[in-house]
């Protein structure tokens, strides 16, 4: 809220001097007289003792007051000099420019504050839902495409997605699904790694491949999977835990007196220490 102010008047004992036709100094007196007879701490309060710039350029005493010092100064005199004052006192306060002083509500303020956060809030919900949709019409359209090489579990597992984020319940129950694994993942779990120190994968999937050819791993025990890694998104093959043991039998059956295997024309060099075939024995 708005509040208009206006502040009070000042005037001196040299103001008084001129509108009374008297010496300053004998204002000067008369105001020292009102402080002796009002008493050191209230006079003081209403004539302020300060200085100006005489004649001479030097520093001299005056006093300073407002507009009670003002009409105390007036009763001192007689009744046109009073009148001289009031009228002085009168043309200085119409001189007086209104201020305008700014009150703050802060319930007001409270609420905006408020408001803005509900705002925030809002905002993010939204930019989450957006992501959310993006998600949903991102999975709906793999499911498009791949819809003819995906498996009745994958199949499953984008329904039961797509259903329970668009409900935010867990309507429709994902597959459980068998433990599958990368060849990445069966060449550490034997300890097959390259030379610079990652698991072999290549390797694995040489092994695999030769093994699957020769009808040693079924069909059962592989699957195609639907991936999506950074911008790249295709399908992976993965293998049950039959295939491990299928994988370890394969390299136990092989003379492995140097860190080199070649199929199918191919060497493959590894990093025979870490092999780990004891656990599968």
């Amino acid at each position: 809220m708005d509040q208009v102010m206006v502040s009070e008047i000042k005037m001196t004992s040299l103001d008084i001097a001129e509108i009374v036709g008297k010496e300053h100094k004998n204002v000067m007196r008369d105001i020292r007289n009102e402080i002796d007879s009002l008493g050191e701490e209230t006079g003081r309060l209403i004539f302020e003792l300060t200085s100006y710039k005489d004649k001479s350029n030097r520093d001299s005493p005056c006093y300073e007051f407002g507009k009670d010092g003002a009409m105390q100064l007036a009763l001192k005199y007689d009744a046109k000099t009073r009148r001289a004052v009031i009228k002085r006192i009168n043309e200085l306060e119409q001189l007086q420019v209104p201020q305008v002083q700014v009150t703050i509500d802060k319930s007001k303020d409270l609420e905006i504050k408020q408001q803005a956060t509900e705002a925030r809030y809002l905002n993010a919900q939204a930019r989450l839902e957006s992501v959310r949709l993006k998600k949903q019409q991102f999975a709906m359209e793999v499911a498009e495409t791949f819809k003819d090489v995906l498996s009745p579990d994958m199949k499953q597992l984008i329904a039961s997605n797509l259903i329970n984020q668009s409900t935010g319940q867990s309507l429709l129950p994902a597959p459980e699904t068998e433990k599958l694994f990368t060849c990445e993942e069966i060449g550490t779990k034997v300890g097959l790694f390259s030379k610079s120190g990652k698991p072999h994968k290549q390797l694995v999937a040489a092994i695999t491949s030769f093994l699957t050819d020769h009808g040693e791993i079924e069909e059962h025990e592989l699957k195609r999977v639907l991936e999506s890694k950074g911008n790249w998104t295709g399908d992976t093959v993965k293998y049950k835990e039959s295939v491990i043991e299928k994988v370890v039998s394969f390299l136990q059956g092989l003379s492995l007196d140097e860190p080199i295997i070649n199929l199918r024309d191919k060497n493959y060099n590894f990093d025979a220490s870490r092999l780990n075939l004891a656990d599968w024995a």
